[in-house]
C-alpha cells in the first residue's frame, strides 16, 4: 500500500512523457506523397535559358500513388507509369519503353517542384511545376 502513490506518479509521468512526445511530432511528408498529385507547369528552361514562348498553360501532369501518371494537353493525352529511381532522385518515366524518359529532383516541396531532363536532340529542359 505504501508503494501505491509512487506507483501511481510513475504511470502519471509515464502518460505525460507518451503525450507529449507523440503530440509534438509531426512526421514530413515522403517523396511519393508531394509528387502524387496535379501539377501545371508554370515555367520552362530550354539549355537555362526561360522559354518565352512554351504553349505549356494547357499542360496538367497527375501522378498517382499507384504509379501510373497522366498527362493532358490541348489536342491530346498520355498515359503510363512512374517509378523513383534507388534514391528518389528520379522519376523515370515509361521504364523500359521507347518513351522512357528519366527526370532529375532539382526540388520536391507541397507548393512546388523543379524537374529537369534531357530531350532527344541533347537540349536540358527544367520544369517548374506548381499544384493544380
Amino acid at each position: 500500500m505504501k508503494n501505491l502513490p509512487k506507483i501511481f506518479l510513475l504511470f502519471v509521468a509515464l502518460g505525460v512523457t507518451i503525450a507529449t512526445t507523440s503530440c509534438n511530432k509531426e512526421e514530413a511528408p515522403t517523396n511519393t506523397e508531394l509528387l502524387t498529385k496535379t501539377w501545371r507547369i508554370t515555367e520552362v528552361y530550354i539549355n537555362s535559358q526561360l522559354a518565352s514562348d512554351t504553349g505549356f498553360n494547357s499542360f496538367r501532369l497527375t501522378f498517382t500513388t499507384a504509379g501510373t501518371y497522366s498527362l493532358t494537353y490541348t489536342g491530346g493525352a498520355e498515359n503510363g507509369v512512374w517509378e523513383y529511381n534507388a534514391d528518389e532522385t528520379r522519376i523515370i518515366i515509361d521504364k523500359g519503353t521507347a518513351d522512357e524518359v528519366i527526370w532529375e529532383i532539382l526540388s520536391l516541396t507541397i507548393d512546388a517542384s523543379r524537374m529537369r531532363t534531357t530531350d532527344d536532340d541533347g537540349d536540358v529542359l527544367e520544369y517548374v511545376f506548381v499544384p493544380v
